[in-house]
C-alpha cells in the first residue's frame, strides 16, 4: 500500500470514529432518557452500513 493510500485510509477511519462516537453519545441518552432496548436499535439502524471488523 502506497503512502497516499493509507493517508486516505486514516482520514476515513478518523470520520468513522467520530460518527461512532456521537452514536455512543446519543445511545446513552437514549438509554438514560428511554430504554437500553430503544437505544441498543437505534446503534444498530446507525451502524449496519458500516464495515466494522
Amino acid at each position: 500500500m502506497k503512502i497516499r493510500d493509507k493517508i486516505n485510509e486514516s482520514f476515513k477511519l478518523k470520520k468513522q470514529f467520530e460518527h461512532l462516537l456521537e452514536v455512543a453519545k446519543k445511545a446513552v441518552e437514549m438509554a438514560i432518557e428511554q430504554d437500553e432496548n430503544a437505544a441498543s436499535a437505534w446503534i444498530n439502524d446507525q451502524t449496519k452500513d458500516l464495515e466494522l471488523n
